[in-house]
């Protein structure tokens, strides 16, 4: 799995090729400028500008055989490395237009080889220099050598002319090619101006969601703790939630009472501790919320089952971070069998308990099915830990989750199971290292630890050899290896850190605190690699993520949508739809069929899925 902050190798290279391309274009349009001008193929301006060319375009195929390599280690299973389809044509497309380039470069130029070696020829035949006089004594009309002589030079003259010619000839064409190739440069800038846009708007929306919530954590922080209760509704609170809630954020509120320190005297600590801060204000705002809408999802339960189709109508409209990775096969599922889904935070205590455990991100997303020829299960539910590694890193981790499919019928070709049976298996190494250093040989255990099964060697292999993208996969998604163990430790040392930091000793920074070097990012970087090796599902959070905090909370509001696209009318749909006939198999045309709306009328909404 790539990773958000790491810059991708390709685009790199590919800037370096645009860019030598660029020099290269330049050169060879003074070549041909220089060559049409020149008086002999051996004229030192000439090979000059043809030496600087021939090794420039070395240079330049050189860079693009690494761009061929790359696009062909992706263009497999794009989906392991985080690109999507559309991004793998582009590269193709543009190595192929490059390659081609470069390519009529290295014609024209033998082209001009062969021309330059023919001339060569003919001037040694006599006819590209003046013969001398005495040459024409021995012509038959011994009285007009003069004429002969006139006659002679009149055909130089005219052979100089078709040499000029062909210079102008050649110049148009040059013309005419570097204009198809600005014509090509304008396409691919269209392309990039059209992507840019498409993703400044999804940059737009998520910008929009985190300023909401910074508004909500400054507004809690400016007031008193009693303020803060009131804003989220602490009247359905009882009297120990209330002393519980009105300590913890008495705690984040030490920092704020405490004297500002010298603009110029600010650290990393100090500002990392400032941001944890922001980030246990959320939490707070995470559990209270929770608790709060617990009894409105009964209700909104009880109400959304007597809806038909009301979750594939829900999914139908789902957001891109979703959408993209329902296949045409995943939706013959959930429009035929699924028939609920729940969202809950497992580790936030009932509103009855004062008792704080576990972390309000940790999620389990609950599928509810009917019976169906793909699968015996009629519930799949993921659990997703929030959880602390001791280097810093945070995030959701989770188990892969056994799908009992029928025989032919997985979705997922094989990595499921694979997943599960490595997870197994893995396990069962951990333990039997454990066994090994718990009678004293602990390097024996550390090494059973980290070798590898071979249940995990065909995960791995199948993954890699997979282009199915199918959303069932996702349940064989695992994360980084962060045991609970490890994570209570890791917390309790930063929590015993901030406690030193508030207190105003000095305490040890961690690595988010502190700017570290290009040989640790690498370390870093290759321990994450290790650590995430078997990943069938590199996009796993962010589809927890997706479902937890966008499509479950904002059902109603999708499936409203949903709803609204009825009203269009049959010419309508079908100009939406004249522009879409390449899509087939989605949700929206197997809803069709036979779904209804909230009035029980026969013809569902009628909707383009979404790009």
């Amino acid at each position: 799995m790539m990773s958000s902050n790491e810059e991708d190798p390709f685009l790199q290279v590919q800037a370096d090729v645009l860019s030598l391309l660029n020099t290269t274009r330049s050169l060879f349009a003074s070549y041909l400028r220089i060559r049409s001008l020149a008086s002999s193929p051996t004229s030192p301006e000439l090979v000059q500008s043809r030496s600087e060319l021939e090794t420039t375009l070395q240079d330049l195929s050189s860079d693009l055989r690494d761009l061929i390599e790359s696009v062909k280690a992706i263009e497999h299973d794009p989906y392991r490395y985080g690109i999507e389809i559309d991004e793998v044509e582009r590269r193709q497309r543009l190595v192929e237009e490059v390659g081609g380039e470069v390519e009529d470069m290295h014609e024209e130029l033998a082209k001009a080889v062969a021309g330059a070696d023919q001339r060569r020829g003919q001037n040694a035949s006599g006819s590209g220099a003046l013969p001398h006089p005495s040459a024409f004594d021995d012509l038959e009309n011994q009285g007009d050598d003069y004429a002969a002589f006139e006659q002679q030079r009149q055909l130089e003259i005219m052979h100089e002319q078709e040499e000029a010619l062909d210079g102008v000839f050649q110049t148009v064409g040059n013309l005419r090619q570097q204009a198809d190739v600005m014509g090509r440069e304008l396409e691919e800038q269209e392309e990039l101006l059209n992507e840019t846009h498409d993703a400044a708007d999804r940059v737009e929306g998520r910008l929009q969601v985190g300023l909401k919530k910074m508004g909500v954590i400054m507004k809690k922080n400016e007031g008193t703790p009693v303020q803060v209760l009131n804003d989220i509704g602490a009247s359905s609170f009882n009297s120990s939630q209330l002393e519980l809630l009105i300590h913890r954020i008495k705690e984040l509120s030490i920092t704020n009472m405490a004297e500002q320190h010298e603009a110029s005297g600010v650290s990393y600590e100090e500002l990392a501790e400032l941001e944890k801060e922001f980030d246990d204000a959320e939490l707070e705002i995470i559990r209270a919320q929770t608790l709060l809408n617990a009894p409105l999802y009964i209700k909104r339960n009880a109400m959304i089952s007597r809806l038909p189709n009301f979750w594939p109508l829900v999914l139908e409209q789902a957001p891109p971070e979703i959408d993209q990775f329902i296949q045409p096969s995943d939706s013959a599922v959930l429009v035929s069998a699924l028939k609920d889904i729940d969202v809950s935070r497992f580790e936030i205590p009932p509103a009855a308990s004062p008792e704080v455990s576990g972390s309000p991100r940790s999620v389990a997303i609950k599928f509810e099915f009917g019976p169906n020829e793909w699968f015996e299960d009629r519930v799949l539910e993921k659990k997703f830990w929030y959880r602390r590694a001791k280097d810093g890193w945070t995030g959701l981790v989770s188990e892969p989750v056994k799908i009992n499919w029928k025989e032919g019928k997985d979705l997922s070709c094989g990595l499921t199971d694979a997943a599960v049976a490595a997870f197994e298996a893995e396990a069962r190494g951990a333990r039997a290292a454990a066994v090994v250093a718990a009678n004293g040989n602990k390097q024996k255990g550390k090494a059973t630890a980290e070798k590898k099964t071979p249940e995990q060697e065909a995960l791995e292999n199948l993954a890699a050899g997979s282009t199915q993208g199918s959303l069932f996969a996702w349940f064989g998604f695992r994360g980084r290896r962060v045991t609970a163990e490890e994570s209570v430790e890791a917390v309790k040392e930063e929590d015993e850190r901030r406690a030193k930091l508030r207190k105003g000793e000095k305490a040890s920074s961690d690595i988010n605190m502190r700017p570290i070097d290009g040989d640790e990012q690498d370390s870093m970087e290759e321990d994450l690699e290790e650590d995430d090796a078997d990943l069938i599902f590199p996009a796993g959070e962010e589809l927890a993520i997706a479902i937890s905090e966008d499509l479950f909370p904002g059902a109603l509001k999708y499936f409203t949508q949903a709803q609204e696209q009825a009203d269009l009318t049959d010419t309508d749909y079908e100009e939406l739809d004249s522009d879409d006939d390449d899509e087939t198999g989605d949700l929206n045309e197997l809803l069709q069929g036979g779904k209804r709306g909230i009035g029980g009328d026969d013809e569902g909404p009628k909707k383009k899925r979404k790009a």
